[in-house]
């Protein structure tokens, strides 16, 4: 017996190691080529960074309004997008003094903590450790994932979180037994909440079938409600600083929302023959999804009751994500969803964990084992994704030695366009520099007079001459 339990926490710990391996891995390209990758949003998030290391610098604080950041234009940015990241992000910066350190840190961080985060979800649903391993890495090469090393995408943040969500979610699926560990789900929703607002209105949304199945099939309703009721309690008490916030400012002041998308069929997901990527799922994740569906449809006896509900609520949220649905339509009645959800694409973030979990459960059943070859294939799987990664990677940190360094230029307004400038600006050691070259251009969470329909107007008009007049 001893024997056996010391196996299993030596195969548990060379994950882990494997998983901390990949981390580093998937960021080897930028090391090598000593890169800072500025992608679609590095400019907005390094400004809120860079606001709060000043604030931990300098020990002058406003939770509010920018200090520092935002060419001191007055936006009102952190108070609203997970203040808590926000100051660790910025004690971070200001430890290392490098925006160069900062990402490879980050970056690493994130990698780490999302394919730990599967690793154990898959563990914890019941996978074995080498499937768990494996689909921890193939979670890790997703775009979801990717997408803050890539192009700086804070979606990213609350998709690493996704997996600790699910982990609480699976307990209410024990049937007569279904339960809620209140104290964990607070814990976990918290975090979520002081990192990314939308990825925790997602949370919810994820949860919510999960719930109702556990409501309908456990002996203890009383119980469960009642537990479901003080996660919230607990949630609300340890996210207070959020919803004060946003109390004092919307009942004091208008904010500009952060750009609309009028047109959010053409950001739903589509289908591609290659890679995921922004709006679309790839050829493997749809071969993986499509086979893991048409098992749960034609093999249902084989299929465990966890994994099938895991299969059927990450299939609703893909087709809720994708073209098929009536998008503009929907967004005609709920204009909301123009400055709030933007993308429906994002939606694929909870199918995308909720699918390759079930696919793990699929694969360590027993007749997943009987099937030849099988590992071999998703050893074959990992290896394609990461090369692929790899070689994205080797592109876009090769940027930052071109004449084009930024990935991403639309909405940027230069006040120098010298590559040479603008690199030795990043290398500079006062991390405000790159923020007297490059602005963002877009005036979202300024405080305004009235919304109306003001954006066109006011990006074209007196803010962004704010903006240029602040360099």
């Amino acid at each position: 017996m001893r024997r056996l339990t010391k196996s299993i926490q030596q195969h548990k710990i060379q994950s882990v190691l494997i998983i901390l391996l990949f981390s580093i891995l998937l960021i080897v390209p930028q090391i090598y080529f000593h890169a800072i990758i500025l992608g679609a949003d590095s400019i907005f998030h390094f400004n809120r960074f860079y606001d709060t290391a000043m604030q931990i610098k300098t020990g002058h604080f406003s939770y509010f309004m920018s200090l520092y950041g935002f060419n001191q234009s007055g936006r009102i940015v952190n108070a609203l997008y997970g203040p808590v990241v926000a100051y660790l992000n910025g004690a971070v910066l200001a430890l290392v003094n490098s925006w160069f350190k900062y990402q490879i840190i980050t970056n690493i961080l994130l990698n780490f903590v999302a394919g730990f985060g599967f690793y154990k979800l898959s563990k914890y649903a019941g996978a074995k450790n080498n499937v768990a391993t494996l689909m921890a890495i193939v979670y890790m090469n997703s775009y979801w994932v990717t997408a803050w090393s890539d192009s700086q995408k804070f979606s990213a943040w609350g998709a690493v979180l996704i997996p600790y969500v699910i982990m609480q979610a699976l307990p209410m699926l024990k049937r007569q037994d279904a339960k809620i560990h209140y104290g964990a789900l607070a814990i976990v929703m918290a975090i979520m909440i002081q990192t990314h607002m939308l990825s925790a209105l997602f949370s919810v949304l994820v949860l919510i079938p999960f719930a109702l199945v556990g409501l309908f099939t456990t002996r203890h309703k009383v119980a469960f409600v009642r537990d479901g009721c003080l996660a919230v309690g607990l949630t609300i008490i340890l996210t207070g600083n959020i919803w004060g916030g946003m109390l004092d400012i919307y009942g004091s002041d208008n904010l500009l929302k952060p750009y609309p998308q009028y047109d959010l069929q053409a950001v739903a997901t589509s289908f591609s023959w290659g890679h995921d990527s922004f709006g679309t799922l790839g050829l493997i994740s749809s071969c993986l999804f499509a086979i893991q569906l048409l098992l749960v449809f034609k093999r249902a006896s084989f299929i465990s009751f966890t994994n099938r509900v895991l299969t059927y609520v990450g299939a609703t949220f893909l087709l809720l994500s994708s073209d098929i649905m009536p998008w503009n339509t929907i967004g005609k009645h709920l204009p909301v969803l123009y400055s709030f959800l933007q993308f429906p694409f994002r939606l694929v973030i909870l199918s995308n964990v909720l699918l390759l979990l079930a696919v793990s459960l699929t694969l360590s059943s027993n007749f997943g084992q009987k099937i030849s070859h099988l590992t071999t294939v998703m050893v074959l799987i990992v290896v394609l994704l990461t090369t692929f990664n790899l070689q994205k990677k080797v592109t876009i940190s090769q940027k930052w030695l071109s004449d084009n360094v930024l990935t991403y230029r639309n909405k940027i307004i230069y006040k120098d366009k010298n590559p040479d400038v603008i690199r030795a600006a990043f290398k500079d050691k006062n991390l405000g520099k790159p923020f007297t070259i490059l602005q963002k251009g877009t005036p979202d969470y300024l405080p305004i007079q009235q919304q109306g329909n003001l954006w066109q107007k006011i990006v074209s008009n007196h803010i962004v001459q704010i903006l240029k007049q602040h360099s």
